[in-house]
């Protein structure tokens, strides 16, 4: 979801279907997942500015927790089978994975596999987990428009995303936005796409 979007989160029983809100106390809930042990819920609240935190539950008292919080969007987590530990990616970094623990989450540990993950998923024995492996190549490109049929030409291109250009009134450079070197960063390149040089991050 975007920032700005409004996602409540809801308890819904089996027996009759009825629901329950959860006062999450956050503008926009998602990815919530029930500790194997049954004794926490967990959920992503998105802030406004694309800001995520992991948020959790104790079931028994309904106490809540922040476990982490991330400049970045979190795109999903998971539980480990034990429930002490927690896995998530986040929209930075190319989606690279991450756990943290619940009784510490200042101990954070990098995961050496996966990249552009979301969504995921624990197996119940802990033999490993799944997830949605996200893959966008956006590049710039120029469209002639003194052609007929119109020429497009690459002018701009990345193994990550390269978008919102913006030509200079002079037209000899172009300011774009870009995720490759893992965060999304303001680039300035010559009208033809070379001499590419990051300026900021965004």
């Amino acid at each position: 979801p975007t920032s700005n979007a409004t996602l409540q989160l809801y308890l819904l029983e089996l027996d009759g279907l009825t629901k329950q809100e959860v006062d999450t106390g956050c503008p926009s809930v998602g990815t919530p997942a029930f500790s194997p042990n049954g004794r926490f819920l967990a959920w992503v609240c998105n802030q406004k500015e694309f800001r995520s935190e992991i948020v959790l539950q104790d079931l028994r008292n309904h106490q809540l927790r922040t476990l982490r919080q991330t400049p970045t969007l979190i795109e999903g987590i998971a539980w480990s089978p034990d429930s002490q530990r927690i896995v998530f990616s986040t929209d930075s970094d190319s989606g690279a994975l991450r756990e943290i623990e619940v009784k510490d989450p200042s101990h954070e540990e990098n995961i050496s596999l996966g990249q552009d993950a979301s969504d995921l998923a624990m197996h119940p024995r802990g033999s490993g987990f799944a997830y949605v492996k996200n893959s966008y190549n956006v590049n710039i490109w120029r469209l002639d428009l003194s052609s007929i049929p119109a020429h497009a030409q690459q002018v701009i291109a990345s193994s990550q995303t390269s978008r919102a250009p913006s030509i200079s009134p002079d037209g000899k450079k172009i300011a774009f936005e870009s995720d490759r070197t893992g965060a999304l960063q303001i680039w300035i390149a010559d009208a033809d796409g070379s001499n590419v040089d990051r300026k900021s991050v965004v």
